[in-house]
């Protein structure tokens, strides 16, 4: 399938999900250094959001098989607006 691992983490304030997938099963270039898509401002892609949570941060980065996202209770629990940071920096877990 196109994710390969995930894991799922939570505490009182947030949920993520971090893993890897295989960028071959839909045609993603190695070379794509990936994007963010997050809760701020208009929220992006408009109308996107995490069911049941006001705020997110949703990094994809087909260059390293690598994806991310947390769904946060607190807006300073979603590290919005960082993402040359990448997945290991703006939502830190195992991977």
């Amino acid at each position: 399938g196109f994710i390969t691992t995930a894991h799922y983490t939570s505490n009182d304030t947030y949920v993520q999900v971090t893993g890897f997938f295989d960028r071959t099963k839909y045609d993603l270039l190695e070379t794509d250094g990936g994007g963010q898509y997050d809760a701020h401002g208009n929220h992006k892609p408009v109308g996107a959001m995490c069911k049941g949570y006001p705020h997110f941060v949703n990094l994809v980065e087909p260059s390293d098989n690598r994806f991310c996202i947390r769904c946060c209770e607190n807006e300073d629990d979603c590290n919005t607006g960082r993402s040359e940071y990448g997945c290991l920096r703006v939502v830190p877990g195992d991977y």
